[in-house]
């Protein structure tokens, strides 16, 4: 623990606010609460979810917000220290707290899952813009094309397509995957920003 000489003298100046005093305790104690507070959250394993900083800094304006003339009662700089991990720890205790609840318990969710909060529902108007652009595309193309897009689209399978229309399914594949090109081209083509 570091030694401030004339502890009382040093406490009583950032109990008064003085902007030097203030500094000093920072500098010498926040350093040593957030490796407290970051191995603490590591171990705890809610560290990817908490930042040790963020922590840190809230536990030192709980501090600067309780300090008043009779608090903190402390008579060495030791005991200020264990003061300020012993909040430290509570602060972590109540980050815990907070990501083990039922609703947003740490241990059910993985790096990636922040990302799948989205629903996979479309929303009316991603429905009706891809209804827009489905009309478009298909008034690209041609009657028999338009024919066979919507056999498939009815689950229709390749053979059966196929033997009614007395081909092979290798050239309506071809036939339709030429059409999709096409129109992806003329899309492309009329679009400024592509």
């Amino acid at each position: 623990m570091p030694h401030i000489p004339l502890f009382p003298a040093w406490l009583a100046r950032v109990r008064a606010g003085d902007p030097a005093a203030v500094g000093e305790l920072v500098a010498v104690f926040g350093p040593r609460v957030r490796r407290f507070v970051r191995t603490r959250l590591a171990h705890v394993r809610i560290s990817r979810m908490v930042d040790p900083q963020d922590v840190s800094q809230e536990v030192l304006g709980t501090f600067f917000a309780r300090l008043d003339p009779t608090w903190p009662a402390v008579e060495t700089a030791g005991q200020l220290g264990a003061l300020l991990l012993a909040m430290a720890r509570n602060k972590v205790r109540d980050q815990m707290r907070r990501y083990a609840a039922a609703r947003r318990d740490h241990r059910r969710t993985g790096p990636g899952d922040l990302e799948r909060v989205e629903s996979r529902d479309p929303t009316p108007s991603k429905v009706v813009a891809w209804e827009e652009l489905y009309a478009r595309a298909f008034a690209h193309l041609s009657a028999d094309e338009r024919v066979l897009f919507e056999d498939r689209l009815n689950g229709r399978t390749w053979a059966d397509i196929a033997a009614a229309r007395g081909v092979t399914t290798g050239v309506l594949r071809q036939q339709l995957h030429r059409a999709v090109l096409r129109v992806r081209r003329r899309f492309a083509s009329a679009d400024p920003a592509g």
